[in-house]
């Protein structure tokens, strides 16, 4: 399980509200925390419809159009490392990583400025289902997250472990303290769903958008994947 929000930085949140519940941060344990962080950052995803945490897709297919964009479904792209056309004889012939550009971490250009001559096409024209194969990294880099200290995304030594943007992991943090203080961020419920007392059930609504502070539903706005393809 990794986290979009660094443990130390979960204990300074709680440590902020901790006055809601009487209790201390040393009364949880880090393996309770950090499974919070875990569904939090999952959470997080699921509401963005985005896959956050740095991995590497290894021949992602594609059904190109004739357009000379391709865009990949995941970003930040931080690394693009092959892209392969159809050949229409049982094989995929990679092209030169010259006759192609990444803009913005999120798209391909193909051909190149300047490469228009120069590539297997002169734009992402094959048409057949599955005809591009792309190889690329893609997200942010959590290595860490369970040990870094709270003033890691200042320090150097520790950028190349840890880039989580700071509003995407305050809200990640925000949501993973209201779970555990409250199941809700208007109720103390202290993360039940359900509860049965005096031969009464209660049941208590799972976590939905509306169900969540400002900063945690600007954060989601602002990283929630708009498909382009």
């Amino acid at each position: 399980m990794d986290s979009l929000c660094r443990l130390q930085y979960l204990k300074s949140e709680i440590l902020l509200n901790m006055k809601m519940t009487g209790a201390s941060v040393g009364d949880i344990g880090d393996v309770f925390l950090q499974s919070a962080l875990a569904s939090a950052t999952r959470e997080f995803e699921g509401l963005t419809n985005r896959n956050l945490i740095q991995a590497t897709v290894t021949d992602e297919l594609y059904t190109p159009i004739h357009e000379r964009k391709l865009y990949l479904k995941n970003y930040p792209v931080t690394t693009l490392t092959t892209v392969k056309f159809w050949d229409d004889n049982d094989s995929y012939d990679t092209e030169t990583s010259t006759n192609y550009t990444l803009r913005d971490q999120r798209y391909i250009w193909y051909p190149a400025k300047g490469k228009e001559a120069s590539g297997l096409y002169t734009q992402f024209t094959v048409n057949d289902e599955d005809s591009v194969s792309v190889t690329y990294t893609y997200g942010y880099k959590v290595l860490n997250w369970n040990s870094l200290n709270i003033w890691s995304k200042y320090d150097a030594d520790h950028l190349t472990d840890f880039n989580v943007p700071e509003d995407m992991e305050h809200a990640v943090g925000v949501m993973a303290a209201l779970a555990i203080q409250d199941g809700r961020w208007d109720r103390g419920t202290l993360g039940m769903t359900s509860k049965s007392t005096m031969g009464e059930s209660i049941v208590i609504d799972k976590f939905d958008l509306s169900n969540y502070p400002r900063v945690v539903i600007d954060a989601v706005e602002r990283y929630r994947d708009i498909q382009a393809f």
